[in-house]
């Protein structure tokens, strides 16, 4: 059979000739007519440098491998840009989005009807940004956005926003509240709130409140919860020294606050100094206390029935601790 191919049909057919992908009848036309043409035999030397494409058999083999190759090659690069779309996110969320800022370590300081707020990023590697006054009723909230340390955001060590209180009852701060009619509520009031328990038996629970007494001495616990009153009794290791030994006693007071069914506190040291504080007891010297703070700072502050009532919140934690000086 004699094959006469035109010049444009076989430049057409070369780069299919030349992968071996055209069928044998085709593959001897487009070898006999580049056997006779030096042109057409030149174009398929430039594209392929004078190699002989595969033979049928060989050709479907090498089809399937070149498809292979190439489904290979979509999907590790579809997976590479997949990795890198999501590292970018990430990147993107933390260092230039971020999440709400929790953790902020918060301080308060009011003159007047100013409460200056001071706020401190929870570490070194993160920066607080889009801080962000709102106000909402008698209600103003401070917010902002934490982000890690980059060359977009550098990292400030502390930083502070005023607040005019007039119209207004509470500040709440990075989700604390620090302020609420005219009083300061600290770290650890809301730490300690936080952790109010609702059992006397629960020794994990108050061993978490007691880190947050600043007791400066280590003790263990031992409960009573065999009959009511319930008790606990911190057996200290170590002599507290008397011009902190008002720590413990006032710190008795928060106790029997944030543990819904205690009844009574008693501690010892190795050198006698031991105390007992009952319920009964503090019910009925509270009034006394609110009395006495009042007076010398010249405030009306809250004195509740039951020092019970005092554990409701962080604002009413705040006043017991006021009373007692801690």
């Amino acid at each position: 059979m004699k094959y006469n191919l035109p010049c444009a049909i076989v430049r057409d057919l070369l780069p299919s000739y030349a992968e071996g992908l055209t069928e044998e009848e085709t593959t001897t036309a487009v070898q006999e007519h580049l056997e006779g043409c030096a042109d057409c035999r030149k174009r398929y030397e430039a594209m392929t440098g004078g190699e002989t494409p595969a033979v049928t058999g060989e050709k479907e083999v090498d089809f399937l491998k070149t498809v292979r190759k190439k489904n290979v090659k979509k999907v590790v690069l579809a997976v590479a840009l997949a990795v890198v779309l999501v590292l970018g996110s990430v990147a993107a969320y933390a260092f230039l989005i971020g999440s709400p800022a929790t953790g902020v370590s918060v301080d308060a300081v009011q003159e007047g009807t100013s409460v200056s707020v001071h706020y401190t990023s929870p570490d070194s590697a993160a920066a607080l940004v889009g801080c962000n006054m709102k106000t909402v009723d008698d209600t103003v909230y401070i917010t902002a956005r934490k982000v890690l340390v980059s060359p977009v955001h550098t990292s400030e060590p502390s930083a502070a926003i005023n607040v005019d209180t007039t119209g207004i009852r509470k500040i709440i701060a990075f989700g604390q509240l620090i302020w609420q009619d005219g009083v300061i509520i600290d770290c650890n009031t809301n730490q300690l709130a936080e952790n109010r328990t609702p059992y006397a038996g629960n020794a994990p629970a108050l061993g978490k409140l007691l880190s947050f007494m600043e007791l400066d001495a280590h003790c263990t616990l031992e409960l009573q919860t065999a009959q009511e009153p319930y008790g606990v009794t911190l057996h200290f290791t170590q002599p507290i020294e008397k011009n902190r030994r008002f720590l413990m006693e006032g710190n008795a007071y928060v106790l029997l606050a944030l543990v819904d069914n205690l009844g009574q506190v008693s501690w010892d040291d190795p050198s006698g100094y031991t105390g007992t504080l009952t319920l009964e007891q503090a019910n009925a010297a509270i009034p006394g206390l609110a009395e006495a703070y009042n007076a010398a700072h010249g405030t009306d502050l809250l004195s509740l029935n039951s020092v019970k009532d005092y554990g409701a919140d962080s604002y009413r934690l705040q006043l017991l601790r006021n009373f007692l000086g801690l």
